[in-house]
């Protein structure tokens, strides 16, 4: 996987081998987010920590979702190989704490 900063968000290679464009760090997205997890956004890391997997597959979808809309968590999550977590669990995770920061 490699990311790409643009000013729409970051790009992102999963799986399949195609590029996926995750939603820029707005107060939209923190929002998003926030309505996802049911929590205040100073929790969020706590939160997906709980259940990882479970956790870093809504992160995705949850980011993911703006620009396609029509994609489901399921289907998010199975972009990703197993190999693949650890990098997609450092990307995202460095894209939160964005949001956070």
């Amino acid at each position: 996987m490699s990311v790409l900063d643009s000013n729409n968000g970051k790009e992102i290679k999963l799986g399949d081998g195609k590029k996926y464009m995750i939603a820029p760090a707005t107060l939209h997205t923190m929002a998003i987010l926030e309505q996802g997890f049911e929590c205040d956004i100073d929790v969020l890391r706590d939160k997906i920590v709980e259940r990882s997997a479970t956790g870093m597959e809504k992160l995705l979808w949850l980011l993911l979702k703006e620009n396609y809309p029509d994609m489901t968590q399921e289907e998010a999550g199975r972009l990703v190989k197993a190999d693949q977590v650890r990098e997609l669990i450092k990307e995202l995770s460095d894209i939160l704490e964005g949001l956070m920061a």
